[in-house]
């Protein structure tokens, strides 16, 4: 009696009777499971690329930025030298007058233009419009 009541709330529709439907459930749950392999396979991929494209990215920029800074340390070493040569010159020669030292670093700077900035800082009289260098 109990038997047959759970017989009838079967509904015919989850019954596997036959191959076919058998093979096309199975054939579906593979494709599925295929489906997400690949989604997981192209998640992964995908986060190893976009790592990958971060990294050189991140080694372009301070590659940049080194550049830039080594641009700097030269622009100094070169004021440095500008700075060492003028002093050494002045050094030997204790007769050394103004005007000679401003003949020496416009020498200096008609060679080496990237000076002139250090130069108009040297000069003690550039801020009041009394510089005598002229080029």
């Amino acid at each position: 009696m109990g038997h047959n009541f759970f017989r009838r709330i079967e509904m015919p529709i989850f019954r596997l009777n036959t191959i076919q439907k058998k093979i096309a459930i199975s054939s579906t749950c593979c494709m599925i499971l295929i489906g997400l392999c690949v989604i997981v396979f192209s998640w992964f991929s995908l986060s190893a690329l976009a790592a990958q494209s971060a990294e050189e990215l991140l080694v372009t920029q301070n590659t940049m930025e080194l550049t830039i800074i080594k641009e700097k340390i030269s622009e100094g070493l070169l004021c440095a030298n500008m700075l060492s040569t003028y002093f050494s010159a002045n050094y030997q020669n204790h007769q050394l007058s103004r005007d000679d030292a401003t003949e020496l670093l416009k020498q200096i700077l008609i060679k080496n233009p990237e000076y002139f900035s250090f130069f108009i800082a040297f000069e003690p009289n550039a801020l009041l419009n009394l510089s005598r260098f002229q080029i």
